[in-house]
Formats: C-alpha cells, structure tokens, sequence
C-alpha cells in the first residue's frame, strides 16, 4: 500500500511529490486557533517516516510493513 493510501492519510489530504510528503493549509485540519492541527501535524511526520524506512530499506518493501512502535511529541 501506498503511504497516500491510508484511508486516514487521504482523509486529511497529504499528497506526495518527489518523495516528499505535504499538507495543505485548508479548514478541514485547521485547531480552534487557525492553525494546523497537531494530530494532522503528527501524521504528516509519521507517514513521512514511513516513506524514509522504505527508502533506505528497500529489499523489505512489500515484506514488511512499518508501524510506529513509540512517540513523543513536544509542541
């Protein structure tokens, strides 16, 4: 699956160009101040490195499916 495929991925509208991941500043990921959410923050850095661990790893593509194990997140 393409990491532009995860159905929430889609849902918040990340698109991929040149292997770089980016998301729109649009009303549907905005906080109650206007800017972007955190958790739409987070998924961008997540999914993009997702997308990195299969760049440098890519004989596992296809045989192995990356998932977060642990994060912490300092705003």
């Amino acid at each position: 699956m393409k990491a532009t495929d995860i159905p929430f991925v889609k849902h918040i509208g990340i698109e991929k160009q040149n292997n770089e991941l980016s998301l729109a500043f649009k009303n549907d990921v905005l906080n109650h101040i206007k800017t972007i959410h955190a958790s739409a923050q987070f998924t961008l850095a997540e999914t993009q490195s997702g997308l990195h661990l299969q760049s440098i790893f890519p004989e596992l593509k296809g045989k192995v499916i990356p998932v977060l194990r642990d994060a912490q997140i300092k705003y």
